[in-house]
């Protein structure tokens, strides 16, 4: 059995690709892992994808200055 990771190359996105090769039948099989996420196809993103953070982190920003609020 041969497993490939890909991923789709965008920051936003949560679209991990899994194959999963059988050498005895040539059977391609793909899942997303994470069901928003986008596959490697040349499809358009969503735009909800975009508006996702990469990591939980929030950060306060002053809106007249544009600096972090500690």
């Amino acid at each position: 059995m041969i497993l490939r990771l890909l991923w789709n190359g965008h920051l936003g996105g949560t679209g991990i690709l899994v194959e999963r090769a059988s050498w005895w039948n040539w059977h391609l099989a793909s899942f997303n892992i994470f069901p928003g996420g986008q596959d490697a196809h040349s499809t358009p993103i969503q735009k909800k994808i975009h508006q996702r953070r990469l990591f939980n982190v929030q950060i306060h920003l002053d809106s007249a200055t544009n600096r972090e609020i500690p």
